[in-house]
């Protein structure tokens, strides 16, 4: 079809992709007609509007060196349900109280009918969420984006899974080895986890926790 690609970093697009028809669809403008092949199952592709919700900071607890537990308890969704429904990998973003500012984080916890989302933020020096996060309180409220995201697992038989994290992307990996272990599934599992210094460990019981309830992990 007939379309206009907009400016973009040459470093997410290749010329050579570029050339066989590839776009970046966040800057691509119709001309008309189109027919679009993605790289993805059509599951993972979602209509409609991304959800906005209030999320009310009901903990904000120091976990590691320079990290901590930001818990939130979201607000109705447009329909008035009160739960959070995601799948394991996929993230938020959220607005502190009165900025447009907008930052993503994944979610640790699992899908729940009580609201709940557990989120784990690395305090990085002059980091404009980060810096909120230094004085936020308990009943701060925020404005949540999602989710949103299409990192998750995937059907591959019975085969291993191995989960590689660094620092807070343990997050996702959490979500994903937690609703394992709520299905009872069989796969034996592995998860390697790269810090710094020891004092960037967290979450140590929640993964105690996990290897006492996944035999295989």
């Amino acid at each position: 079809g007939d379309y206009v690609l907009g400016e973009h970093n040459p470093a997410v697009l290749p010329a050579d992709e570029a050339a066989r028809g590839g776009v970046l669809l966040c800057r691509t403008y119709p001309r008309g007609p189109l027919e679009v092949a993605l790289p993805c199952e059509h599951s993972r592709i979602l209509f409609g509007a991304i959800g906005v919700r209030t999320a009310t900071v009901t903990a904000v607890e120091p976990v590691a060196r320079d990290t901590v537990r930001l818990l939130l308890q979201l607000g109705p969704d447009a329909d008035g349900g009160t739960g959070v429904e995601f799948e394991p990998g996929q993230f938020l973003e959220l607005s502190p109280p009165g900025s447009d500012l907008r930052r993503a984080y994944s979610l640790a916890n699992t899908a729940n009918w009580d609201g709940v989302a557990e989120l784990y933020v690395r305090l990085r020096p002059g980091g404009a969420f980060a810096e909120y996060l230094r004085t936020a309180s308990v009943g701060d409220e925020l404005t949540a984006h999602g989710p949103q995201g299409a990192f998750g697992l995937r059907e591959t038989g019975l085969r291993p899974r191995w989960f590689v994290a660094g620092g807070t992307g343990l997050a996702p990996l959490l979500s994903m080895l937690r609703r394992m272990a709520e299905w009872s599934e069989p796969y034996p599992a592995r998860l390697f986890l790269g810090v710094n210094e020891p004092a960037d460990v967290f979450a140590v019981a929640d993964l105690d926790e996990l290897a006492a309830g996944l035999p295989g992990f």
